[in-house]
């Protein structure tokens, strides 16, 4: 039969250790996170608003660029003074290829405008550079 004593020191030790352990606990949990924060930078796919004009109407094009073939979803959402559109589908692209996702079309100029891009490939969510 084990014997467990009941020392003031036994105590102390096993209260440090349980410390110890759930200090390793979290250390190896941020180091996870930071790694997932790091994979999200490194996506294999490039995407950006392309913004031009046409018939006198501000056009916004969502645009990807694979490194490696994918399939996934893309959002896309575009609001200001007078205008809130949302956009969004399946995608799926070749390595190297470069792919129009959509097109929107509004009044008004692009400096009035807020919008939010994100692909989401194999359950991880990447967010894409929108300045208008």
């Amino acid at each position: 039969m084990t014997k467990f004593i009941k020392s003031p020191t036994a105590l102390s030790i096993a209260a440090v250790a349980t410390a110890v352990l759930g200090c390793t606990a979290i250390s190896a949990e941020t180091a996870d996170v930071t790694r997932e924060a790091h994979a999200q930078t490194a996506a294999p796919i490039s995407c950006n608003l392309a913004i031009g004009t046409a018939n006198g109407l501000l056009q916004i094009e969502p645009v990807i660029q694979a490194t490696t073939a994918v399939s996934g979803i893309y959002q896309l959402r575009v609001e200001g003074p007078g205008t809130r559109m949302n956009q969004g589908g399946p995608f799926s692209v070749r390595a190297g290829q470069t792919l129009e996702l959509g097109r929107m079309m509004t009044s008004g100029s692009a400096s009035s405008l807020d919008a939010e891009m994100t692909l989401t490939i194999d359950g991880q969510t990447y967010r894409c550079p929108t300045t208008l």
